[in-house]
C-alpha cells in the first residue's frame, strides 16, 4: 500500500492554532490523536504526518494545506499492512 506523508510547519502550524484561538486539546480532539502527538507536530519533535491528517487539520484550522505544511517536501512511501 502506498501512503502519502507531509511534512508540518511546525511554526505556522503554532500560529494557526493561536490565530484560531483553539487549543492543542482541542485540535487534539477534533483529529481524534493524543494530546501528546499534537504537542509534537507544534513543537517540531514530529514534522511528518499523514497528508489525509494534514488535510483534515488545515479544513478544521480553516486555513489552505500548504499554510501549515512544506509542499515541496510531501512524499509517498510504501506502507506495510499490519
Amino acid at each position: 500500500m502506498l501512503g502519502t506523508f507531509a511534512q508540518l510547519n511546525s511554526e505556522a502550524l503554532k500560529l494557526r492554532i493561536k490565530n484560531q484561538d483553539v487549543t492543542q486539546a482541542q485540535l487534539a480532539d477534533w483529529l481524534e490523536v493524543n494530546i501528546k502527538t499534537v504537542q509534537r507536530w507544534v513543537n517540531g519533535h514530529v514534522t511528518k504526518v499523514k497528508t489525509e491528517t494534514a488535510q483534515k487539520m488545515s479544513e478544521l484550522l480553516k486555513c489552505p494545506l500548504e499554510e501549515i505544511i512544506f509542499p515541496e517536501k510531501t512524499v509517498r512511501v510504501l506502507v506495510k499492512n499490519k
